[in-house]
């Protein structure tokens, strides 16, 4: 199985979108997204992602790693 790795500056309509349409290519995906939430893993459907923090003012510094 392809493995596809994508970072999402914000994870909204559009990148949620956007990752349907890739998991359904039978594509190993790996995420990481930015929100303006506390940093944490996430997931959507089936899929476990990495959520950093990011706003205007403050970022999580592990998210420059």
């Amino acid at each position: 199985m392809k493995e596809i790795k994508i970072f999402c500056f914000g994870f909204g309509q559009a990148a949620k979108n956007f990752i349907k349409k890739i998991d359904s290519e039978n594509l190993k995906i790996n995420l990481t997204a930015t929100s303006r939430e506390k940093s944490e893993k996430k997931s959507f459907g089936n899929l476990d992602y990495e959520s950093f923090q990011f706003s205007e003012n403050s970022f999580d510094q592990k998210l420059i790693e």
